[in-house]
């Protein structure tokens, strides 16, 4: 089974490495041909008096000239256009550094729609803030801004941040705060 696998395989490969390339060996029929011609086999002494022999070409048929022109011409076509000006497309010696404007960085604006969030932190023991419990505590509440500008937070009511940057979404949030007597601190992000 595993022999007849091999030949298989064998043969596959011998037949694919084989596919286009035959041998023709090249003959010269000395009948029924029109021109005088003489065979002659190859040897070294025979290709020694080839080379030694002078060769003159023979001139082209007539028909040659028929078709494919005379004297560097084309035939029918006439004679060719005036070669293309090019421009001279080299930079100038000096070039001139044009560095864009300046563009003044804008702080993020606070739009309608946005999703703000505030944080709130619940009251807590030292004992919870120094074992890092106090984090686990932060609230997190999102707030979209209203198409009126403005957040609605409990306890507070609606603060008007569209169209602040977040810092001062910050202060208009604590100036609420402390307006309010809320106890709860919060902190803003966007």
């Amino acid at each position: 089974m595993i022999l007849t696998r091999s030949a298989v395989a064998l043969c596959a490969v011998l037949s694919l490495a084989s596919c286009g390339v035959t041998y023709t060996p090249q003959t010269v029929s000395t009948k029924d041909t029109p021109l005088d011609v003489t065979v002659v086999s190859m040897s070294p002494s025979s290709i020694e008096v080839a080379n030694r022999s002078s060769y003159t070409p023979r001139a082209l048929p007539a028909e040659f000239f028929a078709t494919a022109g005379m004297n560097g011409t084309v035939r029918g076509f006439g004679a060719f256009p005036e070669a293309p000006s090019v421009p001279n497309l080299s930079p100038p010696a000096e070039m001139a550094l044009r560095l864009p404007p300046e563009v003044q960085t804008l702080s993020y604006k606070i739009g309608i729609g946005d999703v703000v969030i505030l944080a709130t932190r619940a009251a807590g023991n030292s004992v919870e803030q120094l074992t890092g419990l106090l984090a686990a505590q932060s609230q997190r509440q999102g707030y979209t801004v209203r198409d009126d500008g403005a957040i609605a937070i409990p306890e507070v009511g609606a603060v008007a941040i569209a169209g602040l940057t977040v810092e001062e979404a910050e202060d208009q949030v604590f100036q609420r705060l402390v307006q309010s007597d809320s106890c709860l601190q919060y902190e803003i992000g966007v």
